[in-house]
């Protein structure tokens, strides 16, 4: 008999960064991702491509909170208006501080 192997590993939770104009979403690790590389290369020409990384990483960390998700998940949709998590996303628009906790951070 053979033995199966099972995933025991706990489902990630899907952060989100944004959602374009278009309606596609990017989930935050792909977004911090992205701008780590895109920062990396840019910091090269000055000799710092790993400071530059390191500060892409971490420029929205703040997205990570659960106010910035309760935003962004009422104002995508994800969260419904009858739930519990859910805010006046419109009110909130500007209000949430998501990109200073990667500079508090470090």
């Amino acid at each position: 008999m053979e033995s199966e192997s099972i995933n025991m590993k706990k489902p990630e939770k899907q952060f989100i960064a944004h959602r374009r104009k278009d309606g596609v979403e990017q989930s935050l690790a792909s977004h911090l991702t992205e701008v780590g590389e895109i920062s990396a290369q840019l910091a090269y020409k000055f000799g710092v491509a790993d400071a530059g990384k390191l500060t892409g990483l971490l420029h929205d960390m703040g997205k990570f909170s659960s106010d910035f998700q309760s935003y962004i998940g009422s104002a995508t949709g994800k969260i419904r208006p009858d739930e519990n998590k859910y805010v006046d996303f419109d009110g909130l628009k500007g209000k949430i501080d998501h990109s200073s906790a990667g500079a508090q951070w470090v």
